[in-house]
């Protein structure tokens, strides 16, 4: 697992984090829903006016709460989906599960 810490990246900007994980070829797990919604839009939105092939490893949204509750979900979600996510998106949130945002 590469966290940000691990990489000294702390303080870098969510589009940072983002490109990062690209280029690592590493999912982005987060809790930050709003920033995040609006990265992977914009991202397959210009990649898609660009006419550019990059794709992004997948990003997953969590809720705040206990790392043991943390890792519980991302294990769900490895069952239900696999390892790959390229281009997708997916929170989890109590009252409805894992929704995919396109």
């Amino acid at each position: 697992m590469v966290t940000t810490r691990s990489l000294g990246r702390e303080s870098a900007p969510d589009y940072r984090h983002l490109l990062t994980s690209t280029e690592l070829h590493t999912i982005l797990v987060s809790h930050n829903r709003t920033d995040y919604r609006l990265l992977h839009g914009a991202w397959l939105a210009w990649t898609a006016a660009w006419n550019v092939p990059h794709v992004h490893a997948g990003i997953l949204i969590l809720p705040h709460g206990h790392p043991e509750e943390s890792a519980r979900l991302l294990d769900e979600f490895a069952g239900m989906h696999g390892q790959t996510l390229p281009n997708g998106m997916y929170e989890y949130r109590k009252q409805f599960g894992w929704i995919a945002y396109r």
